[in-house]
């Protein structure tokens, strides 16, 4: 059984590759984080693989040494810290700590 499975397996480079495959239809599922499936036009969310069985998807935020001398990094930063940046984020799946 195993093999005939992965006989029938599409790898794609990434997972926005994985959803474009989805939205065309050339697959009949596939893997992709919930902030992306969110974004489907075509595809829907059928399964939702359980927090137990993977490692929380953490994405941090920082300045580098560069980064905090240069201003436009900076109030890139501050930005994504403020309401405006929050509001959207959390529209689009992310939860903000």
């Amino acid at each position: 059984m195993e093999k005939d499975v992965a006989k029938r397996l599409v790898m794609a480079k990434d997972v926005r590759e994985c959803l474009l495959y989805l939205e065309r239809g050339e697959v009949d599922g596939g893997f992709v984080y919930r902030t992306e499936a969110l974004q489907a036009k075509q595809a829907q969310v059928l399964f939702a693989v359980p927090p137990a069985l993977y490692p929380k998807i953490v994405y941090r935020m920082g300045l580098t040494g560069t980064g905090s001398r240069n201003p436009q990094a900076v109030s890139f930063y501050n930005y994504l810290k403020g309401v405006e940046a929050q509001a959207i984020l959390l529209k689009k799946g992310f939860k903000i700590k």
